[in-house]
């Protein structure tokens, strides 16, 4: 930021002027924070568009070259690699990145600002020991407790690609039907993680079991710490549980490629990590920030190092096992 900073009082560029387009995903009031706080240490302002993903992309594509967007912020891998192959997104090239966010987390286009894992949530009144791993949750031991999320959610595919790296199609493919088998009411797939949780905390036999990403728990636990759910991390001795997260990226059409890059390395300054994390429930991408006291107690457990783009080149046969099991 200093270089930069020089550079642009000896080329007479005023930063107090400056301005960045940010199109995200992400609701504004949770992005204008990081916005103002931005526009506090630079004087750079930061003008924020929100759209669903689908219409962000389009909006791209439309606006071509020409569109006003300098970065994007998301919050799915699966968004951040279909930008990519879409020609959407320019080069990071920050050595800051590449020195604080896990390497299996970042890429040449884009970077993990927080991450999230997608794991077990149980009835703290049920006995879970048996259950370590996500091919456990297919034993018929558990017939009727399971409940899922819908397959057409971005975070289910990146769990079932991480599945077949690590299990191979053909045994996945057993897993997924064993989930299936073994649900709790078979005729409802579930369209939020926050409605398993809800059912769950419920206990009124609708489902025992449900795998969700761990900062929809951490939402619900701040609501109610009394929450009768727990969370158990899978896979810690089967390759490390499966994750995903926010990310941000370059547009391919910024004019202001160096201070979208400060911008994004911002994100993952210490203030603002923490903020990520506190506010979303998230864990922090940058290896060197502490989780926050609200989450700590979910420390420790085993990433899946398998690179997040490795992971979205499993996406279309993970999709393609959901139609052969009528996975809706």
């Amino acid at each position: 930021m200093k270089i930069f900073t020089l550079v642009a009082v000896l080329f007479g560029f005023n930063l107090a002027q400056a301005q960045l387009s940010l199109y995200t995903d992400r609701p504004v009031e949770t992005m204008q924070v990081i916005a103002d706080a931005y526009q506090k240490k630079t004087g750079v302002t930061v003008d924020i568009t929100s759209f669903s993903y689908t219409d962000l992309k389009k909006t791209l594509v439309n606006e071509g070259a020409g569109s006003p967007a300098d970065m994007v912020i998301v919050k799915d891998l699966v968004y951040l690699t279909d930008l990519t192959d879409s020609q959407l997104l320019q080069p990071l090239n920050s050595p800051f990145v590449k020195q604080s966010v896990d390497p299996s987390m970042q890429s040449q286009y884009w970077t993990a600002i927080t991450f999230r894992a997608r794991t077990l949530v149980y009835d703290k009144a049920y006995d879970v020991s048996g259950i370590n791993s996500y091919a456990d949750l297919a034993d018929p031991n558990y017939r009727g407790q399971l409940c899922l999320r819908t397959s057409v959610s971005s975070y289910n595919e990146i769990l079932v690609a991480s599945m077949i790296n690590s299990y191979g199609v053909d045994e996945t493919y057993d897993i997924l039907d064993g989930w299936l088998n073994n649900l709790a009411d078979f005729t409802k797939i579930h369209t939020s993680d926050t409605t398993i949780i809800k059912d769950i905390a419920r206990r009124d036999g609708t489902c025992t079991l449900g795998i969700t990403n761990s900062y929809y728990l951490g939402a619900q636990l701040l609501e109610n710490p009394n929450l009768p759910v727990g969370i158990k991390y899978l896979n810690l001795k089967d390759g490390g549980v499966s994750t995903n997260g926010i990310g941000g990226a370059i547009a391919a059409s910024s004019k202001n490629a160096d201070l979208a890059k400060d911008f994004i390395e911002f994100t993952l300054s210490k203030e603002m990590q923490e903020y990520f994390s506190t506010s979303n429930q998230d864990f922090p991408a940058n290896t060197n920030v502490s989780f926050p006291q609200n989450i700590q107690a979910w420390e420790g457990f085993v990433v899946n190092p398998i690179h997040w783009e490795t992971l979205s080149s499993e996406i279309s046969t993970a999709r393609d096992l959901f139609d052969e099991l009528d996975y809706q």
